[in-house]
């Protein structure tokens, strides 16, 4: 083996090392991307999948509740979450918060609003969720019809 063919043999290792290198570092941005926007928003608004009876809760009074979260991207790539992972769903806790024993809500308007900070180093990617609604106390299930006069 010559003087030129190890040369060539750790050029190309060096390549291949380098080209491995970049391949991770995208797949670890790629990844860090994905999960940004793998984020819930609006999930948990009433709480329940199962729509309230007429007449099957008591009104406790208007409610409104706010939650911010978002995130910080370092080096415009790195995503750092703050903040709960379910906004909607932390502002409506804050709208039921000054209503004891209300456990959900009705007539239910919700409002997200996204900012984006561009500082250097640090974009910051801000969202405000506004929850709005009647608070509301579920009342217990009266019993089926033949089992009333029991």
């Amino acid at each position: 083996m010559s003087e030129g063919d190890r040369v060539s043999d750790v050029r190309c290792g060096a390549a291949g090392l380098l080209r491995r290198g970049l391949a991770a570092a995208l797949a670890i941005v790629t990844a860090g991307a994905v999960a940004a926007g793998c984020r819930t928003a609006g999930v948990a608004v009433l709480g329940s999948t199962r729509p309230m009876r007429p007449g099957g809760y008591e009104v406790k009074g208007d409610a409104k509740g706010t939650s911010w979260s978002g995130y910080f991207y370092v080096l415009h790539l790195i995503p750092i979450h703050f903040g709960p992972v379910d906004p909607a769903g932390r502002a409506r806790d804050a709208a039921l918060e000054d209503f004891p024993g209300a456990d959900a809500m009705v007539d239910v308007v919700m409002d997200r609003m996204m900012v984006f900070l561009p500082i250097p180093i640090v974009h910051v990617v801000l969202t405000i969720t506004d929850v709005e609604g009647q608070a509301v106390r579920a009342l217990p299930e009266p019993p089926p019809a033949g089992e009333r006069g029991k």
